[in-house]
């Protein structure tokens, strides 16, 4: 026995103005164990409602769950209305060969509303797996399992939801007959988990798409056949072809197994084929249906258990009439960052709470949308945000359609915004729609608009507010006059916001300046640049409207931006541009590049090149380290005459020589076993990040710390150097958080590193080191030279 508790709408005391959905829950008569389920009772936080035409209503429930919100969209339908029209709405082009979105398929076919409907195998061929009925024509079976359901409309719109079952046969000219499975069916499990394609005949049309199936997805028993037949007769049979086109005038029957080797062995070119099927219940007053799952409702109660079940928080889409058969609700849950979807047995009860008696489980997830036109607009709009971010291109979609033809004009909307910013143009359109709520033609020079006191109007429509207050808008049009109450805010609720909040302009370039203002609510309002004020007292900018362009002279100075009593300071700062014309401003170096060059830490190999990719020598990198850390100052005679302690000091550049005699008088280097210093050898990354550990005396990485992903490449000697650069923000991993330790650092590489360490500051442990950290062996394990292992 099974009970279950009707729908009660009672208001609370504790939420003023809220309404609470009471969902009874399900009574199971257990004996004299039986107990009662918790009733679960979700406070409606938020309820609004629109008239989509006549007959179909759209409300939007959010519901407060204990773990968040939930919202909910409810389009309710009166069957009764005899200008309501149900049908089924194909793909992209009414067939299955493409998958649509629910919104471009509503819009294409004129619904006034829609929601998905069947499931469909994503991985195979896009179809639905359940069954199809489009304008009284049977599209595709119904699966060959006992719980996937079908909702169907009827000639008379009455809806009913149940099980439908196929059979069918295919006889050959000698009498013999094979089971025909279904038409135009994907594969799809049957219930003892083999694939409904297995030993198995279908039919295919060309509601199917362009061509038939052929071996694409075949399952893996041969053989595989397909039989072309036109006008009744075997035109063509084909073994393990590829798909073939679909002839609007014949079938293609497709065996695979036992059903292929009868099609090979009963039939020839030429042949006659008898094909007979049936569908019961009966199809025959049947005008629209569509697949689905579980039943969620029976008879006015959640069934026992549900056939098939997708457990979790979802996205979730559903199907249902009240008990007189009246009613038609179509459901969509938003699983979204703002609401968190429901559990099938939620949805199940929440639907229950609606008053309807029996429901469908139709394909949620990323499929699901609904998408409803709003009073007086000519195309619907998607109202739920969907699972996955993005509409998903699904095959079926139930349409809602109004029939009713063109009626005099009821009423008028005037759209446009509810709280608005003085000072600054604001349009207003109307909208205009007919007895039936369906959308009429608006003649824009028979519109009469009225505003309030200290509005100026500035064209038909398009208003410049005056003063804060409240404000009645009004528009006549052909006799019909609507009203809106707009809010003008005060300036004290607004933020004056400038992008962006300061200007880096190399000479002669120009910067745009974006003005805008945040309301209460967050919502930002551009500003156009006829409505604020920008002024600057120095002559190194020129200001046209909202452009900013910099003189040829470098420096810094502020702009002053104003809108009504509000003020803000926009500083700037001109800068000469790298006179290297390789290194372009949008490459990922030039701001460290740019940085170093000021500092006089780096500079080209010429007067107009930097190489930035070209692989840095030992010498360049010591020397571009040494100057970062104002090594140099130790040395003044610009490299003539500097101590040197390598065999190959000769070859050691002029402009190297204070840096590289600064490092190995620190004992940061001892060159390489030989006594060499080998200035030209290039450096790998491993070796950069060792010297670099050793200078900066960095800290180890905390076992914790993540790691690269081609640590097992790094070489133990220089693991430990290249995790401390990495926690310390110096190296960085590629878009594979790989650093490719054994490849050579290039100039651009160095040159940021370099300019990371002046911005985190690390250059203060080099300079304790100066001051007396001179007890380091400078000693690497295992080889003792200045950067990696020995050299050979």
């Amino acid at each position: 026995m099974i009970a279950a508790g009707k729908a009660l709408w009672k208001k609370s005391g504790t939420w003023p103005g809220v309404f609470y959905l009471l969902i009874l829950g399900l009574v199971l008569y257990l004996g004299p164990l039986a107990g009662v389920a918790r009733a679960q009772t979700y406070p409606v936080q938020e309820h609004t409602s629109q008239i989509i035409s006549r007959g179909v209503n759209q409300d939007t429930y959010t519901l407060k769950a204990d773990d968040g919100q939930i919202i909910v969209y409810v389009l309710t339908v009166d069957l009764l209305d005899p200008y309501i029209d149900l049908r089924v709405l194909l793909g992209a082009d009414d067939t299955w060969q493409k998958n649509d979105t629910v919104l471009n398929m509503a819009r294409r076919s004129g619904a006034v509303a829609a929601v998905n409907a069947d499931f469909f195998q994503m991985k195979d061929s896009g179809r639905p797996i359940g069954m199809t009925v489009r304008q009284g024509q049977l599209l595709s079976s119904p699966p060959l399992r006992r719980d996937m359901y079908t909702i169907a409309i009827g000639q008379d719109r009455t809806p009913y939801i149940g099980l439908f079952t196929f059979s069918g046969q295919v006889t050959a000219p000698d009498g013999s007959s094979y089971a025909l499975a279904g038409i135009n069916k994907p594969a799809y499990l049957l219930p003892d988990a083999t694939s409904s394609d297995s030993n198995a005949l279908h039919m295919y049309t060309a509601a199917w798409g362009e061509k038939s199936r052929g071996s694409k997805y075949a399952a893996p028993e041969p053989p595989l056949v397909e039989m072309l037949v036109r006008s009744g007769r075997v035109e063509q049979l084909y073994s393990n072809s590829d798909p073939m086109p679909l002839p609007a005038d014949g079938l293609v029957l497709r065996g695979q197994g036992q059903a292929a080797r009868f099609l090979l062995e009963k039939f020839r070119p030429g042949d006659p084929v008898q094909l007979s099927y049936q569908v019961q219940p009966d199809i025959g007053a049947v005008m629209s249906a569509s697949g689905g799952q579980a039943l969620l409702l029976t008879e006015g109660h959640l069934p026992t258990y549900f056939s098939q079940e997708i457990v979790g928080y979802h996205a979730r889409t559903a199907a249902g009439y009240d008990a007189e058969q009246s009613k038609l609700y179509l459901v969509a849950v938003e699983n979204s960052s703002r609401s968190r979807g429901m559990t099938q047995k939620e949805l199940a009860e929440f639907m229950l709470g609606l008053g309807v008696h029996t429901a469908i489980n139709l394909d949620g997830g990323g499929s699901t949308s609904l998408v409803a036109r709003p009073l007086g607009d000519q195309s619907p709009v998607l109202l739920n945000l969907p699972e996955k971010g993005a509409q998903r291109a699904v095959p079926v979609a139930l349409g809602v359609f109004s029939t009713a033809p063109p009626g005099a004009l009821q009423g008028l909307i005037i759209a446009g915004p509810e709280r608005i910013v003085p000072g600054l143009p604001v349009k207003y359109t109307v909208k205009a729609y007919d007895e039936y709520y369906n959308p009429l033609p608006v003649i824009r020079d028979q519109v009469d608009w009225q505003a309030g006191p200290g509005w100026e109007q500035l064209a038909a429509g398009e208003f410049l507010p005056g003063e804060p207050g409240t404000v009645t808008l009004q528009v006549q049009y052909q006799g019909v006059v609507a009203q809106k109450q707009v809010q003008v805010y005060r300036d004290e609720q607004l933020q004056l916001v400038v992008q962006p909040a300061s200007l880096n302009l190399l000479p002669g370039q120009k910067g745009e300046i974006k003005v805008s203002l945040r309301d209460p609510s967050g919502q930002l309002h551009e500003v156009p640049a006829a409505y604020w004020q920008i002024t600057t007292s120095s002559d190194l900018v020129g200001v046209q409207g909202s452009l900013v362009t910099a003189g040829e002279q470098s420096g810094q100075g502020e702009i002053k931006i104003g809108f009504r009593s509000q003020r803000i300071t926009v500083p700037f700062t001109i800068k000469a541009p790298l006179p290297f014309t390789d290194l372009e401003e949008k490459h990922w170096a030039y701001p460290a590049v740019y940085n170093l060059y000021q500092l006089k830490v780096v500079s080209g190999v010429s007067a107009t090149l930097f190489l930035p990719a070209e692989k840095v020598t030992r010498a360049q990198f010591v020397t571009m380290l040494g100057r970062a850390l104002g090594w140099g100052q130790q040395n003044q005679s610009g490299g003539k005459g500097v101590a040197l302690p390598f065999k190959d000091r000769a070859g050691i550049p002029d402009w190297a020589a204070p840096y590289v005699a600064f490092a190995a008088g620190q004992k940061y280097l001892t060159g390489f076993p030989d006594g060499t210093f080998q200035p030209d050898r290039l450096l790998t990354r491993a070796e950069m990040a060792a010297v670099l550990n050793r200078v900066l005396q960095l800290p180890a990485a905390s076992p914790d710390a993540p790691a690269f992903a081609d640590l097992a490449a790094i070489p133990a000697w220089a693991r430990p150097a290249i995790l401390a650069c990495g926690s310390a923000g110096l190296i960085r991993g590629d878009a594979e958080n790989k650093v490719h330790a054994q490849q050579n650092a290039s100039r651009a590489e160095t040159a940021v590193v370099i300019n990371r360490i002046l911005q985190k500051g690390l250059g203060k442990a080099a300079e304790q080191a100066e001051q007396g950290a001179a007890g380091s062996s400078g000693q690497n394990s295992p080889g003792g030279e200045m950067i990696g292992p020995p050299a050979p």
